[in-house]
């Protein structure tokens, strides 16, 4: 299942804390219950249950302002640090080990485009205040920096930053 995929590589990264301590790390962090409310709305999306997704949506949207729309695919081992003014639109798919800060947005600039969506690799870094606007593919392995507005596909190991953004390192 990939809630538990989350809950380890969370639990990893809290290595050197007792049991009390990473207990008590996940109990108040809010990244981890956006992803455990994230995991049981895409249940309940997936096995067409109506109301229930949008129920957790709600609860996400209420209790943290981070908005994770039903439809989107996200991989195990999702890491949100802070996660308050997260966006990630329906058909947006994102990859395994995908680390997210407060303020991102992966959206379209399309509408009533089926694939105006970005693809998003595996154990990619979305820093603070970053802006993905499909349709667009962004490799795996990227680090996308604070506030940077990414518009273009962006290749496997690189570091992408500004306004619009630039590749930095490949």
């Amino acid at each position: 299942m990939l809630i538990t995929k989350d809950l380890k590589r969370f639990a990893s990264e809290a290595e050197g804390l007792n049991f009390l301590n990473k207990t008590w790390r996940g109990f108040v962090d809010p990244g981890i219950w956006i992803v455990c409310v994230y995991r049981a709305q895409d249940f309940f999306y997936r096995n067409q249950i109506p109301i229930l997704p949008w129920l957790f949506f709600l609860i996400n949207r209420i209790l943290f302002s981070a908005e994770i729309l039903p439809g989107a695919k996200i991989g195990g081992g999702l890491r949100i640090q802070h996660g308050s003014g997260l966006v990630i639109g329906n058909q947006a798919i994102v990859g395994e080990n995908a680390t997210i800060y407060h303020g991102v947005t992966i959206g379209s600039r399309l509408s009533n485009i089926e694939d105006g969506w970005p693809i998003i690799g595996s154990k990619c870094l979305l820093s603070a205040g970053s802006t993905i606007l499909g349709p667009i593919r962004i490799f795996d392995n990227v680090r996308v920096g604070a506030n940077t507005l990414v518009l273009t596909d962006i290749p496997s190991g690189s570091t992408v930053i500004g306004n619009p953004g630039k590749i930095l390192k490949k």
